[in-house]
């Protein structure tokens, strides 16, 4: 899990399950004369995060990982696409899935799929192919 903080507006952050996921977030706040660059350059690869953070607009920005990988506050996490807060149901859907247990308590078949969209824009943002339950 990742976070990434405005450091220039106090309580600005946004969760999200992978590094790429920020990247585009991160990308949709940097303007344009940033990512053309000073010499007339483009910035060699958007999607690259470190690159990113260290244009002019994205060092207002510091990304972090989370630790141990588990959420504390699920209703931060929101839709890398539209930035809209996970329903809670994607959160149920998550939490079932972090514990790869099924809701009866018992593991789940050895191979399953997991996906959540988004309930706004209807965009998929997680999904888990092929998870393997530990007997």
């Amino acid at each position: 899990m990742w976070e990434l903080v405005k450091l220039s507006e106090p309580g600005w952050e946004k969760r999200f399950r992978t590094k790429e996921e920020a990247a585009a977030e991160l990308l949709r706040c940097i303007c344009h004369s940033c990512l053309i660059g000073e010499t007339g350059d483009a910035v060699a690869n958007t999607s690259d995060i470190d690159e990113l953070l260290a244009t002019s607009c994205g060092a207002e920005y510091d990304l972090g990982e989370m630790e141990s990988g588990k959420v504390d506050d699920l209703s931060k996490i929101l839709c890398p696409f539209c930035s809209t807060p996970w329903s809670s149901e994607n959160i149920r859907v998550y939490e079932v899935d972090s514990s790869d247990q099924c809701e009866s308590g018992r593991f789940e078949p050895p191979t399953y799929s997991i996906s959540i969209s988004c309930h706004a824009c209807k965009r998929e943002m997680y999904r888990k192919e092929g998870a393997y339950a530990e007997y």
